[in-house]
């Protein structure tokens, strides 16, 4: 793995922001979770960092090295990042909780 460094990433689709201005630095070996309401621009937000959407404005670094130019399929080299999408929030397989309320890795609670 490598560091991650987004700075001032953007995203619109049209007139519309789904991301607007987001800076992130993901050190080595680091677990970062994306935590928000639906449609505030996490899966965008991952979904650029691995090459799938186009970005905006602003840099993805990976390593290092400018990503939002690469294609995809030269993306396969760079990121080793995991997608989990949401799951059964809408549906009510998951009940929400607050962010305090979720437990971490290590067993511990968060907050």
């Amino acid at each position: 793995m490598a560091e991650v460094n987004l700075e001032n990433v953007e995203k619109r689709f049209g007139e519309t922001w789904a991301v607007a201005g987001i800076d992130l630095t993901v050190h080595d070996q680091e677990f970062v979770i994306l935590v928000g309401p639906s449609g505030c621009g996490k899966t965008t937000t991952l979904r650029m960092i691995a090459g799938l959407e186009d970005v905006s404005a602003g840099d993805i670094r990976i390593g290092g090295r400018s990503v939002v130019n690469l294609p995809p399929r030269k993306m396969a080299g760079e990121v080793s990042e995991g997608m989990l999408f949401d799951i059964g929030y809408a549906d009510g397989i998951v009940p929400a909780l607050a962010v305090p309320e979720v437990a971490v890795p290590n067993g511990a609670r968060a907050g």
